[in-house]
């Protein structure tokens, strides 16, 4: 295979594992070490193909970033990391938001990572736990505060 070649059958390897951004992409091939010019032809002929494309590509982070339950901050910064415009990120954000509602998200996070029987949300220790874990993935405190009360409101329902 020609030099000329290398970075952009490198850049096709890349693509074909998952769809990134033009500055991942660009950073994995530097890491290569490949020459500058190598680079920006690669970058140039995929993009010219359509194989690269940031606002495309960050709705499709997005929507999986969500459908794993990450929300808001944790997906903005988890796009920025991997290298997308804040406009692309801000775009991707706003669209997907209308697709995924954050309380639903929370409600399936917390039923897959918390197990109702062995999770006592009386105790405060346990409590802050759960509220550490859910926002780390992004969610606020109003919304997680929200639901865990909702928890609590449907436990003693459920005694009475």
């Amino acid at each position: 295979m020609d030099t000329e070649s290398g970075a952009y059958a490198h850049a096709l390897r890349l693509l074909t594992v998952r769809a990134r951004s033009v500055a991942d992409l660009r950073r994995r091939l530097h890491k290569k070490e490949y020459p500058q010019q190598q680079i920006d032809a690669a970058i140039a002929r995929c993009s010219e193909l359509n194989y690269i494309n940031d606002p495309r590509t960050a709705h499709e982070r997005t929507r999986s970033l969500m459908r794993n339950g990450k929300v808001g901050p944790r997906v903005r910064q988890q796009l920025f990391k991997e290298g997308f415009e804040e406009q692309d990120i801000e775009t991707a954000i706003e669209d997907c938001r209308c697709e995924y509602d954050e309380r639903e998200i929370l409600a399936e996070v917390f039923t897959r990572r918390f197990d109702a029987r062995k999770t006592d949300l009386h105790d405060p220790r346990q409590r802050r736990r759960v509220v550490g874990y859910l926002q780390r993935r992004g969610f606020s405190l109003n919304i997680i505060l929200e639901h865990i009360n909702e928890r609590l409101r449907d436990l003693h329902a459920d005694h009475e």
